[in-house]
């Protein structure tokens, strides 16, 4: 059963009264796609789309997504939204389950909202709050059960949840250039860095690769990027790989040293000393605890 707070409630009628005379698609395909690779990495065909925007749902377990050469890892409550024309693939690891929603989709009219859309090939976030699961559940329930109009009835719900980007983007946006007195200039700079992080975490980095990648000094880069997010460069790297490790030892088989290489450390010992460092903790027991426990890393 989904419990819907009054928030979310309020959150689902503020969006159908104020955004949908503005925002319009046609809608193409809806898949609910379920992965699974039993011996080795599967890689599914690098495609694109000329005509559609793709948006991915990660429902529940793990893989990696291939976005125009950008390699990022997809856990339960990321969505990606993938431009026209934007090659893209799929691999997921050895023994392991992605269960994802997949909607494909030609968006028609975009009235004073497009611009929120420009830029890159692609838009990823993170669903912390459930409003998009909510939305997400909603059409799954509504194609299963068939009833009368249905079809219409899916399409106005999955603008909605293409209009929840959106507005997602937007606010993204909006905490970026607060955060910031040179606005336009910072904001592009950070939105770059995490870019090139998130798609090359797990190389050897260093704080001189980011800085050429935006043709600054490591210096000046160091002190844009900690105060517009509020962390370093090797701390938010840092934080990243983290992440991606504690995803990839509660939902793969993968060894802790595999995971380790997967995630940008080459020596084992150190990832080992790292992830202690940050969450008290072993990578092996978090592993054993990860679905009971619930540490952050600062």
């Amino acid at each position: 059963m989904i419990r819907v707070s009054e928030d979310i409630r309020r959150f689902y009628h503020d969006v159908s009264e104020f955004y949908k005379e503005r925002f319009s698609l046609e809608l193409h395909e809806i898949l609910d796609i379920e992965y699974y690779t039993p011996t080795s990495l599967d890689v599914s065909d690098y495609h694109s789309h000329d005509e559609y925007w793709q948006l991915w749902y990660v429902l529940d377990g793990t893989a990696q997504v291939n976005i125009a050469g950008i390699v990022l890892d997809a856990t339960p409550g990321d969505i990606f939204l993938i431009k026209p024309g934007t090659c893209h693939t799929i691999h997921t690891y050895a023994r392991t389950t992605c269960h994802m929603f997949d909607v494909k989709a030609v968006l028609t009219r975009l009235d004073g909202m497009g611009h929120h859309l420009k830029g890159g090939d692609h838009i990823r976030l993170h669903d912390g709050s459930g409003e998009a699961q909510f939305l997400v559940k909603g059409i799954l329930n509504e194609i299963a059960a068939k009833r009368s109009a249905w079809k219409s009835v899916v399409e106005n719900q999955v603008t909605e949840l293409f209009i929840w980007v959106v507005r997602k983007v937007h606010e993204r946006n909006q905490v970026l250039s607060a955060r910031t007195g040179r606005i336009g200039f910072h904001s592009a700079v950070c939105a770059q860095v995490i870019e090139y992080l998130e798609g090359r975490y797990h190389e050897d980095l260093k704080l001189s690769d980011v800085a050429e990648h935006v043709h600054l000094s490591p210096s000046y880069l160091s002190g844009v990027f900690k105060k517009v997010t509020g962390r370093t460069v090797i701390e938010y790297l840092t934080k990243l790989r983290l992440e991606r490790a504690k995803h990839l030892l509660m939902y793969s088989e993968l060894e802790v040293s595999e995971i380790a290489a997967a995630v940008g450390y080459r020596n084992h010992s150190y990832f080992d000393r790292v992830f202690r460092s940050k969450l008290d903790i072993s990578p092996s027991d978090y592993r054993a605890t990860g679905h009971e426990v619930n540490r952050s890393i600062e």
